[in-house]
């Protein structure tokens, strides 16, 4: 509810103070604005800049020193611990290697014990960032995410009642926009984090397929000696690879916060200080909404509290004219929400039903399956270690079967998900197959 009036007492203040007659000394009042907002936004936007290339600096020499463990340790740990553990030997484990190697790294056994030489591998790297990456990513006062929520163009104070309603747009569109950021963090942060155990995966790939078709006798010593041989060739640029990789994607966060900031700000001051165009009149609208958010920054008032106040007014006491609409809204509202609930679980079984129909004309014919691919990724559909299995299937059918492998697993949401991911990137195909 808060929110929603802010949201709203911001637009509508724009909309009253535009539709009031502007002088001469108001649109000098608002270059003079401008010209301040516009020197107040370059001077935040340097601050956190410079923020995100000290951060950038941190984790270089934080990721220096565990690719540095990395290399001394890596042969080592990798044999303890996966190609040749103590008191793991003969058929039983023999199976257990060939199952990481098929696994590009990583495999499961029937109890849930997990096997990660990719995971093993990257230890001394992860361990290294720990403290870093936490400080950066999670709630604490020296967080991207703090930052930004300290990060505002806004003027502490200015004497011109004039501009009031613009900055209260202004104030609106800054939320929005912060809150649109930390949601992309969010989402950045695992890809961030993961980058390392999937490039450490990357450069193991050629020895987990060399080793995985070894057999015959003697097979489990070849197996062991193929994986520490690369190892021991690949360490001195494997760990490197792995640290400029995470370097990369922090470079790419920190260009793509500045780029939104600067962008969206700029339009929002644009829109609140030079939108003249005529607007409907809503001079009454503006003051109930006015009214309800000064009562809301006297005393907060949340959506429990709403709802608490409904009850009343259904229990015997009067119920006025502006109280029954309030209700019928909220109950519009669940009848919509259950409306879409049920249409999206409807759309969700139609599109799964589609995959599991057409499964091997699928198989054969979709050709764009990395893009399909990246859609579920994206997505958290699929995890890094199946796409990254997807990947280096040599050719569309191979990794359209792999696919198929997590649609399989994933049940239902997974296979909506592809459906969905598939009429964007191969339409005539979908077409072609759901035609008569």
């Amino acid at each position: 509810m808060r929110d929603y009036v802010n949201g709203a007492y911001g637009i509508l203040s724009l909309v009253h103070v535009v539709n009031h007659e502007i002088t001469k000394s108001m649109e000098t009042e608002k270059e003079k604005l401008h010209k301040l907002l516009e020197q107040r936004l370059e001077d935040e936007l340097q601050n956190i800049d410079q923020f995100m290339s000290d951060i950038h600096m941190e984790f270089d020499k934080c990721l220096s020193a565990g690719v540095l463990e990395s290399e001394k340790t890596c042969v080592t740990r990798a044999k303890e611990e996966v190609i040749a553990p103590k008191g793991k030997g003969g058929g039983g484990y023999h199976q257990t290697l060939r199952a990481v190697c098929n696994g590009q790294g990583f495999c499961r056994s029937t109890n849930g014990v997990k096997t990660n030489m990719n995971a093993s591998l990257s230890s001394s790297l992860c361990d290294s960032i720990k403290k870093m990456f936490s400080k950066t990513f999670k709630k604490s006062q020296k967080s991207i995410s703090a930052k930004i929520d300290n990060f505002s163009i806004l003027l502490e104070s200015y004497d011109e009642e004039t501009m009031f309603p613009r900055l209260a747009f202004l104030k609106t569109e800054e939320h929005k926009l912060k809150a649109d950021l930390k949601n992309e963090i969010v989402q950045r942060k695992k890809t961030i984090y993961s980058s390392l155990t999937k490039s450490i995966m990357t450069s193991m790939l050629p020895s987990y397929i060399e080793a995985s078709d070894v057999h015959g006798k003697g097979s489990l010593k070849r197996m062991q000696d193929i994986l520490e041989s690369h190892i021991e060739s690949s360490k001195s640029t494997m760990f490197h690879d792995a640290k400029g990789k995470m370097l990369t994607l922090l470079a790419k966060l920190r260009e793509h916060i500045v780029q939104e900031l600067r962008s969206k700000l700029k339009e929002a001051v644009k829109q609140s200080l030079h939108n003249e165009l005529p607007l409907p009149d809503i001079s009454e609208h503006y003051e109930i909404v006015k009214s309800a958010h000064e009562k809301m920054m006297s005393k907060p008032i949340t959506d429990v509290e709403d709802e608490k106040r409904v009850p009343e007014h259904s229990s015997g006491k009067e119920t006025t004219s502006e109280q029954v609409p309030l209700r019928n809204n909220r109950n519009d509202e669940k009848t919509k929400k259950k409306k879409k609930q049920k249409k999206r679980a409807k759309d969700v079984l139609a599109g799964a039903a589609f995959v599991d129909k057409h499964m091997s004309a699928l198989i054969k014919r979709v050709t764009m399956v990395m893009a399909i691919a990246d859609d579920l990724l994206g997505e958290d559909m699929i995890q890094d270690e199946m796409y990254s299995i997807i990947d280096v299937a040599e050719t569309s059918e191979k990794k359209m079967r792999v696919m198929y492998k997590a649609l399989r697993s994933g049940g239902p949401l997974i296979k909506s998900a592809f459906y969905t991911a598939l009429q964007t990137n191969e339409p005539n195909l979908v077409n072609d197959l759901a035609s008569p």
